[in-house]
């Protein structure tokens, strides 16, 4: 039941703030999830050029995969 917890909390916080803040490369004062998402970046690029998949998929994760997981609690 705990692992429901983290990983749904966890993706919905940190994924969330990609999909609210899709300028986070270019932000003056970046805040603490702008600067996870472009470490992410070096590691896959995708998240950077805004590829449309990569961002479908991350909705689906934020309004579905993670509430369920929630809800699975």
């Amino acid at each position: 039941m705990c692992w429901w917890a983290i990983t749904g909390l966890t993706h919905l916080i940190i994924e969330a703030s990609l999909l609210f803040t899709p300028n986070y490369l270019t932000k003056e004062n970046p805040s603490f999830f702008d600067e996870i998402w472009k470490e992410y970046n070096k590691a896959d690029s995708r998240y950077a050029t805004g590829d449309t998949t990569t961002t479908a998929v991350e909705v689906i994760a934020v309004f579905l995969q993670d509430p369920l997981s929630l809800l699975a609690v």
